[in-house]
Parts: structure tokens; sequence; C-alpha cells
């Protein structure tokens, strides 16, 4: 979960038709996982096209302003896969 404190205000902007503001958020430092020299993205895929249309995939990059937050996600990839190949680098 992202927590406010960790990221400063970049820009902010109400877009058209939209009820939330957007931001842009930065950091000073960032973590991220890697499985050797490759930076780490998940990606669910629907893989028995129970959606019909277009193959559905979610992909959810592993970048995060505390170490925690990074160390927590690199802990569940190798615990289910059964590895210790993941690891928390900080950008």
């Amino acid at each position: 979960m992202p927590r406010p404190h960790h990221y400063t205000r970049l820009h902010n902007t109400m877009l058209p038709g939209d009820s939330c503001e957007t931001l842009a958020l930065g950091s000073d430092v960032m973590y991220g996982v890697k499985c050797g020299d490759k930076w780490v993205t998940i990606c669910k895929e629907d893989i028995f096209r129970l959606s019909t249309g277009q193959a559905y995939r979610k992909y959810t990059r592993l970048f995060f302003a505390t170490r925690k937050s990074a160390q927590a996600q690199c802990n569940k990839l190798n615990r289910i896969y059964n590895t210790n190949q993941y690891e928390v680098a900080e950008i």
C-alpha cells in the first residue's frame, strides 16, 4: 500500500470527466525487484480465455518507495516460485 509521506507531489490536475485528482508523485529513492540482471514485472493472463473478446493481461511493475514494501513482494515471489533468485535492488 502506498504511503503518501514517502512521495513528493510534482504535479496535479483534474482531468475532464474524472471525479478524482490525477497526481504525479516523485521519490528520492526507489526500490525494485530483480531476478539476476532483469527487473521484474508480474503479468496475470486469462489463459483459459474465460472472458470473451481480447486476451486479458494485467501487468504490475514492481517498483516501490520503501525497501520494506519491495522486500515483501520479493519474499512473496520467492515463496510462490520456490526459489531465492528474486532480490531487492535500489534504483
